[in-house]
């Protein structure tokens, strides 16, 4: 009777101790924020038997999430002596509303149908930035996850949004497509549909999805932003952005699963789900009117710089000007612009370098123009100001930008003329003394020998050689543009050949740029014509006055616009590339031959 009485009374010491040694502290984190800035109030107590909390009334901030409840316990063994811990954390997720020093009010919480009440806690809450911010707290303090029943269109949700909805033409527009979610997704995938009057890129977004807490409506979802697209709109009016289907996969847990098969495989399960975006319409405005002299569709926030690129230009040797064109907008669209240079500089294509990426403002960085010329007289030289005209998005005007006038002193280069003809005057004569030997025999001169009367014809001969095919070199490169013609159909053919190999390397565009240049790099080397000056005026009166019928004239532009069209349109199968290929090189090899024709007449 005492030993059960005794064992009794130990009990009641026990768990008259363990009640008396109850804790509930108060923490939050952190303990300056912004107004509206998501902070974490917890309050926890040192034991798993805590059965409800109640804090006193929160003033000066909303209660975004909570309580939730999480309880944690250990038990060690360590050289014959045991220790265990245990706790129970309510978790609050609230935002202030106003500045200044806020208390944190205490809570009481119940053990053992005992009550214990934590401390108060002090924040500083400072002004913000800028709009209220919800959405950056940590993903294990969102809201719980659904695991169980039908996922509906409450738990699992897409919006897309525009950052505009009346633009100008070619004003870029950011697509951003965001889940909301209450169910644990763990796959999605939606590819948008062909854009018609849109020029669009996908913005780079981090395939390893984070999500954060952003309330909607009157719920919590744990939410993050799937894909952005920036779209130029190429036409103007009411144009409409179609509908995305996403496929996904959420996991959920089978209660009602046989234990043993939960051994084996688990309790979770894949449930497929579809959903689909709304559609949204932009208004499209046309660019004003009457636009400036030499605009050619740029649209954004720009800047242009001209230079020198060659530090000590001399004759006969490349001399590189170079463009840049900086800022945000339609960059990838922007044409080439138009220089100036004296006659007596053989002018190049120029050579594009695109230094641009895709952010969420628009396509952004630098589209750098070196232009490749060879001057072919010394002297000093003037290239006119470059000017470039823009619509700008932020005053809706137009703007004309000029640089400063370049400079030039181009100096005599070694590949002159004059010292080509110097280089090639080959003289040289060889005499050697009497050499006396041992035996004092006397030895002929080595210019009375009949060796050096071989060698002597041989560099008359070679001399003669040299002098003919300088001369033949020298009219020939002052014939420049009787040059740059004779080489067109080469240089058509190789532009060509390089097309063809961008056609069976899949690169679309870079295929209907060369063959863009293999068509205007043709007419200007036959025609001696700048490339800055091409247009399709220009080209129909030329190739009509050289003799080409009106037929093959329409053919040649019609293939030219088709380069540019291209860019712009849906994606073509191998067998429409393969198609305008062959009629690219059809229409060239045709012009040639109908100005062989007209030359024999």
């Amino acid at each position: 009777m005492n030993k059960q009485f005794l064992i009794v009374l130990t009990g009641w010491w026990m768990a008259f101790h363990a009640l008396a040694s109850i804790r509930v502290t108060a923490e939050a984190s952190p303990t300056t924020v912004t107004v509206g800035e998501a902070f974490r109030l917890e309050y926890k107590v040192n034991s798993t038997d805590a059965e409800q909390i109640r804090p006193d009334a929160f003033n000066g901030v909303e209660v975004l999430n909570g309580p939730a409840v999480s309880t944690f316990s250990s038990y060690q063994l360590t050289n014959g002596r045991a220790s265990s811990e245990s706790s129970t954390t309510f978790t609050y997720i609230l935002s202030p509303t106003r500045e200044g020093t806020l208390t944190l009010p205490a809570a009481t919480v119940s053990v053992g149908g005992r009550h214990y009440k934590s401390n108060a806690v002090r924040i500083k809450v400072v002004k913000g930035s800028g709009q209220p911010s919800r959405g950056t707290i940590a993903q294990e303090n969102g809201p719980a996850m659904r695991t169980r029943g039908a996922v509906t269109n409450k738990d699992l949700f897409i919006t897309v949004t525009a950052n505009k909805t009346q633009v100008f033409e070619q004003e870029p527009i950011v697509l951003t497509y965001k889940v909301y979610t209450l169910v644990n997704l763990n796959q999605l995938v939606g590819k948008m549909p062909d854009l018609k009057g849109f020029l669009s890129q996908e913005v780079p977004l981090p395939q390893q999805k984070t999500f954060a807490v952003e309330r909607y409506g009157d719920k919590l979802y744990r939410t993050t932003t799937w894909s952005q697209y920036v779209m130029f709109p190429q036409q103007t009016g009411k144009l409409t952005v179609p509908s995305i289907r996403f496929e996904g996969a959420v996991t959920m847990e089978n209660p009602n699963i046989d234990p043993i098969d939960a051994f084996f495989n688990g309790y979770d399960y894949t449930v497929k789900v579809v959903r689909q975006t709304p559609t949204i319409d932009i208004e499209v405005s046309p660019l004003p009117a009457p636009k400036p002299k030499g605009f050619s569709g740029a649209v954004g926030d720009l800047k242009i710089r001209a230079e020198v690129a060659t530090r000590e230009p001399k004759t006969n040797e490349a001399l590189t000007v170079r463009v840049t064109i900086s800022g945000v907008g339609n960059m990838k669209l922007i044409k080439a612009p138009k220089l100036t240079f004296p006659t007596s500089f053989e002018v190049y294509d120029p050579k594009i370098t695109d230094k641009t990426e895709l952010t969420a403002k628009g396509i952004a960085g630098e589209m750098v123009y070196d232009y490749l010329v060879i001057p072919r007289q010394k002297g000093h030289y003037d290239i006119p100001p470059v000017e470039f005209s823009y619509f700008d998005i932020n005053t809706g005007q137009y703007k004309t930008l000029q640089t400063q006038p370049l400079a030039v002193d181009v100096a005599q280069g070694t590949k002159s003329d004059a010292d080509v003809r110097k280089e090639m005057e080959l003289r040289q004569s060889d005499i050697r003394a009497l050499h006396v030997d041992d035996g004092l025999a006397v030895h002929t001169a080595f210019w009375e020998s009949g060796v050096y009367g071989i060698l002597y014809v041989i560099l008359l001969v070679v001399f003669a050689a040299t002098v003919w095919t300088t001369r033949r070199y020298i009219k020939a490169n002052a014939d420049i543009v009787g040059r740059r013609g004779r080489a067109a159909g080469k240089n058509a053919r190789l532009r060509l050949a390089k097309a063809k190999a961008m056609l069976d390397s899949k690169k679309r565009d870079a295929f209907y740029d060369e063959t863009e240049k293999a068509l205007q790099g043709y007419v200007a080397d036959k025609f001696n014509i700048p490339q800055g000056q091409l247009s399709r005026e220009t080209v129909t009166a030329t190739l009509t006055a050289a003799g080409v019928t009106e037929e093959t004239v329409g053919r040649f532009n019609e293939t030219l616009e088709g380069c540019e069209f291209a860019r712009f349109a849906p994606s073509g199968g191998d067998k429409e590339l393969e198609g305008f290929y062959e009629q690219a090189a059809e229409i060239l090899s045709r012009i040639e031959q109908e100005l062989k024709a007209k030359k024999k007449k």
